[in-house]
């Protein structure tokens, strides 16, 4: 149990991955890897220049209600098990049995979040999805929306179909914000 909620608190898809011990990994048979890292900061509201989106409405929105594990499963033909939610007014963190995370944050954490990761591990651009969005070497995706969040997901491998199952899962979060 403490293991779960040690990878509830590290686990947020725009995380900065700085030596950890649950190291994510290339998806094998039995599927997708879990990754962990450090959160990022938070305290600030509303977008910050050059964060795209507009003043969230409120609180970040529940990650699971987002896109359920029926959605997961259609994209990634894995059943991702039951969501479990965590976190709190700025971020919601949704962890799945089968290793998969979604999250969801306030845009004004956005280019924060990003910075951590740039100093820590390569990010590529993902176009079609969000105003922006990146692609990680541990298995995620972050994209900013145009109200006020961002999200995103970790899969885990680190490959073309992986990076291309995260973005869909992405665009349909953000299209239930």
């Amino acid at each position: 149990m403490w293991r779960l909620t040690a990878l509830a608190v590290l686990l947020v898809v725009a995380t900065a991955c700085s030596g950890d011990d649950g190291g994510g990994g290339d998806a094998g048979p039995s599927g997708p890897t879990r990754v962990t890292g450090a959160a990022p900061p938070t305290g600030t509201t509303g977008p910050t220049e050059g964060s795209g989106g507009t003043e969230p409405a409120g609180p970040a929105p529940d990650a699971c209600a987002l896109i359920s594990s029926d959605e997961i499963e259609a994209i990634t033909g894995m059943n991702p098990g039951v969501g479990s939610t965590s976190g709190g007014e700025d971020r919601s963190i949704c962890i799945y049995e089968g290793g998969f995370i979604t999250s969801v944050e306030i845009a004004a954490n956005y280019e924060a979040s990003k910075e951590i990761i740039e100093q820590d591990r390569p990010i590529e651009p993902v176009s079609d999805v969000g105003t922006e969005a990146y692609w990680d070497t541990q298995g995620q995706l972050v994209a900013l929306g145009d109200d006020g969040y961002f999200v995103g997901v970790t899969i885990g491998a680190r490959n073309e179909a992986a990076r291309e199952q995260a973005a869909r899962i992405a665009t349909v979060m953000l299209e239930n914000i």
